[in-house]
């Protein structure tokens, strides 16, 4: 996607927030044009890695705040990413419970996403802790099988759709699926 917003003469940054950060998380630097950095942390918040010995990456490896590669590239440490300072929330709304499970005592907000510190401070997402996710209905879905439907090529308007439910809905998404239908008419879908 780099390649092509440069083509069209303008900036793809990421940045990295959540709900429970309002927002204050990471951002990529305009002049950064590497992909899947998401940026160094805002001067608004504290981040850090935690060790997570239970969880492990593709190589079958832990991720370890004191590790100095990932998948063959130095780094900084590994772990899962905790957040915390006056632009987080004070919690779940009358939801103690939840509130706990995700601000430990010292106030750090776990995130369950698992990230990386690249040499130069950038933060890279690369896991998440529990592989689920909640689909609009408040139906919980394994990442594993959403990526299996969207690598699916047989399968491609279930991808579309689940897309859609994912996101809140996809802009141009009818477009999007009358165009593949058509395609795949004419056998050329699978070829393209």
């Amino acid at each position: 996607y780099t390649t092509l917003f440069r083509s069209l003469l303008t900036s793809l940054i990421q940045g990295y927030a959540l709900t429970e950060t309002t927002c204050a998380g990471c951002i990529q630097h305009p002049n950064d044009s590497r992909d899947g950095i998401v940026g160094a942390p805002l001067s608004c918040i504290e981040m850090r890695l935690a060790s997570h010995p239970d969880v492990n990456d593709r190589a079958a490896l832990p991720y370890l705040n004191t590790d100095t590669s990932h998948m063959g590239a130095a780094c900084l440490g590994r772990g899962e990413v905790l957040i915390r300072g006056d632009a987080l929330s004070a919690g779940y709304y009358k939801q103690p419970d939840k509130t706990a499970e995700s601000f430990d005592k010292d106030g750090w907000f776990h995130t369950g996403d698992v990230g990386v510190w690249t040499p130069d401070g950038s933060l890279k997402i690369v896991d998440r802790i529990k592989n689920l996710v909640k689909l609009i209905g408040g139906e919980y879905i394994a990442i594993e099988a959403m990526e299996a439907a969207f690598l699916d090529g047989a399968d491609w308007e279930a991808s579309v759709r689940l897309a859609q439910e994912l996101d809140g809905g996809i802009a141009g998404a009818d477009e999007l699926l009358e165009a593949l239908r058509e395609l795949d008419e004419k056998n050329e879908l699978l070829d393209a």
